[in-house]
């Protein structure tokens, strides 16, 4: 009977099904491994914290490669944030711009609502919305002279001279790290274009186009690479390990999902030639 309940493809469905779900409705505490180029990146804030200079985040990609994007994103904004690290956020895709702009403010919200942390993040002092802005190679350029000479306002047009965040920050030289978040080729630019003025830079991307940027990290072009969902679940769980975030967020499950689901699959592949032996003995 368990033979035949096994073989059944309805029953490997169900169980792929609940496994896929899982880790989403519970915390699994399956081990993440964490690569190098991601501790490089939390490193990386770490050092901006300890200078107390602000760092910047580029947003620059949209709904489509947010299952990716997204967690990673959200990883460093809280990493920031806990930290007392103000947070520049920026984009030069507008078709991400809200998606970029309630990013923050969710975060800012989620750490004004904890018990004892009313009003702890403030706009202005914590962190900026610029929002986009076309032509982004010129915009990089002008950023590496003056970077309230070409954002004179955030997105709502209030100066950014009357804001804390923007005391002593007039270029590159000021900033801790400079993050492009993205799913296109937007980071190469910022690569390119930041590269005279010895930007400390980091690249956060879709796992398929990782592999290119690591050659820029090992010439120390750049500081570190998040490489999709998997490496935004290493830095979710770096958040974890030094308190920063009580719990795995979006990457941290689908990570768990992932590793779940190998393990079943494997599972079901040692089953299956379990169950191939003990009829081919029966037949004999």
């Amino acid at each position: 009977m368990w033979l035949k309940l096994l073989q059944d493809s309805r029953t490997i469905y169900t169980v792929i099904l609940a496994v896929i779900i899982a880790p989403f409705m519970v915390t699994l505490k399956l081990p993440i491994p964490i690569p190098p180029p991601v501790r490089k990146v939390y490193d990386a804030v770490e050092l901006a914290r300890q200078k107390k200079q602000p760092i910047i985040i580029s947003f620059d990609f949209d709904p489509s490669v947010a299952g990716e994007c997204k967690p990673m994103a959200v990883a460093m904004v809280r990493h920031a944030f806990a930290t007392k690290t103000p947070v520049i956020g920026l984009t030069f895709l507008i078709t991400g711009a809200n998606l970029a702009q309630s990013i923050l403010d969710q975060a800012a919200k989620e750490f004004n609502e904890r018990p004892g942390g009313k009003d702890s993040i403030v706009y202005g002092r914590d962190y900026v919305w610029l929002g986009w802005k076309p032509q982004y190679v010129q915009i990089i350029i002008a950023m590496g002279h003056d970077i309230k000479g070409i954002f004179k306002t955030d997105a709502e047009g209030k100066s950014l001279d009357e804001m804390p965040i923007f005391k002593g920050v007039k270029n590159f030289d000021d900033i801790g790290l400079t993050t492009t978040i993205a799913g296109s080729a937007i980071p190469e630019d910022w690569i390119a274009y930041t590269m005279q003025y010895k930007a400390r830079l980091a690249v956060g991307t879709t796992a398929v186009s990782a592999t290119q940027y690591f050659p820029y990290m090992q010439a120390d072009q750049i500081k570190g690479v998040i490489p999709g969902a998997t490496g935004a679940a290493a830095y979710e769980r770096l958040l974890v390990d030094n308190e920063y975030w009580p719990t795995f967020g979006d990457a941290g499950a689908m990570a768990n999902t992932q590793s779940a689901s190998h393990i079943v699959i494997i599972l079901f592949i040692i089953t299956g030639n379990i169950i191939y032996f003990i009829r081919k003995s029966q037949k004999q």
